[in-house]
């Protein structure tokens, strides 16, 4: 008898729940809203490695700072700014070559290296400071030092503000969307369930990584096209019959 008692008293708990969870369900749509824009970009992230090679690990870091003060020099008659120079990693490391006839590692020499990154602001001149910046591999009696460059990051300074604004406008255009659907399907938007924003990467230009020049004597030229700058939201909107 306790038994049958207690599997009715089950049985109406259960009944109860999927009530309550009926009545709680909520009815959604969702839908994506986007904002996109092009700017030119302002400014262009270059990427600089220096390094110099030595049997002598002294030798090898005089020889970067060869290499360093040329480059310096060529940031200064740019008229670079210090707030858009970041130094980056130092290294000093031994490199060694495998001794078939010993076999094992022999030390050859050490290699100093150390990375510049610099905004590069003038837009028109591009490919005249990516020049100067380029040299080849110099030989001395010490050793030898050079560089190699990156320059593919373009971006503007007001990008973030866009984003921003770029936001209420995709909000907006899940909005319009939402109800739009509404409307087809005969039911009405009560409010947002849910918002989900996206993290878009940013679009931009690119060209090759300039390596080493080869001496070439032709002028590069670089022109940069325009950056896309989007905003992307998911939305739930809650609904019920109209």
């Amino acid at each position: 008898m306790n038994i049958s008692k207690n599997i009715f008293c089950v049985m109406l708990v259960l009944i109860s729940l999927n009530l309550i969870a009926g009545e709680n369900q909520v009815h959604t749509i969702n839908v994506k809203g986007e904002a996109k824009k092009t700017l030119k970009p302002n400014f262009l992230k270059i990427q600089i490695n220096l390094w110099g090679k030595s049997k002598n690990a002294k030798e090898a870091q005089g020889l970067l700072s060869e290499e360093y003060k040329r480059v310096k020099k060529v940031l200064d008659d740019f008229k670079i700014k210090e707030a858009d120079l970041k130094n980056g990693m130092y290294d000093l490391a031994p490199q060694y070559v495998w001794d078939n006839e010993k076999n094992h590692n022999k030390l050859q020499g050490y290699m100093a290296s150390q990375s510049i990154q610099v905004t590069y602001r003038d837009m028109d001149n591009v490919g005249k400071i990516i020049d100067e910046l380029s040299t080849p591999q110099t030989e001395t009696a010490q050793g030898a030092f050079g560089l190699s460059l990156n320059a593919n990051h373009w971006d503007h300074s007001d990008r973030e503000l866009l984003e921003r604004s770029l936001m209420s406008e995709a909000v907006a255009d899940a909005k319009a969307k939402a109800d739009l659907l509404a409307k087809a399907s005969n039911v009405k938007i009560k409010g947002v369930h849910k918002l989900t924003p996206f993290e878009n990467p940013l679009e931009t230009p690119m060209f090759a990584s300039m390596m080493e020049k080869s001496g070439a004597s032709s002028p590069t030229e670089i022109k940069a096209s325009e950056i896309s700058v989007q905003s992307q939201v998911i939305i739930e909107y809650e609904i019920e019959n109209d």
